[in-house]
């Protein structure tokens, strides 16, 4: 072998060493995340807490399915489905470039958080504003908890 070989070899070894340890001291939260979808899709059939409780979607609705519809290069229908999707892939590989290729920190990565956060919410408020009540992820679903609750109250 070359030396390039054990370069790349070493490099390749490195950052695949940061992905385990990370994993491995996150992985109590890894395992209560995997709980928690496993509870939301067969306990609740809904993937969203907000959608199981209210029935309303949340500013991340569709981000999944969108995801989903970007692997199967779907763009556009991805876009419509929830157009965070771009900024969230761009920032999840700006972070794990930074992470494990450079094995930095991604400077700034707290307000870029905030910056996503925050055009998440204005596009969620816009989105409610001009499509809702619509098409998936902007429709309400009366399987939700609230509204099983308010029908048995005023039933009565």
């Amino acid at each position: 072998m070359s030396e390039k070989d054990h370069s790349v070899k070493e490099i390749v070894k490195k950052i695949a060493a940061r992905i385990w340890k990370d994993l491995f001291q996150y992985r109590t939260a890894l395992f209560a995340v995997a709980v928690y979808f496993l509870f939301m899709h067969v306990g609740c059939n809904a993937g969203c807490p907000s959608v199981c409780l209210t029935g309303f979607p949340c500013p991340a609705c569709g981000l999944t399915r969108a995801a989903r519809l970007l692997f199967c290069a779907k763009f556009a229908e991805a876009y419509r489905m929830n157009p965070m999707i771009y900024p969230m892939i761009f920032f999840l590989c700006a972070f794990f470039f930074y992470r494990y290729i450079l094995g930095r920190k991604l400077p700034h990565v707290a307000a870029w958080g905030a910056v996503l956060l925050i055009a998440c919410i204005v596009i969620y408020i816009y989105r409610m504003l001009t499509q809702f009540p619509g098409e998936a992820p902007m429709g309400y679903y009366r399987e939700n908890l609230l509204y099983k609750i308010l029908d048995r109250i005023y039933r009565r």
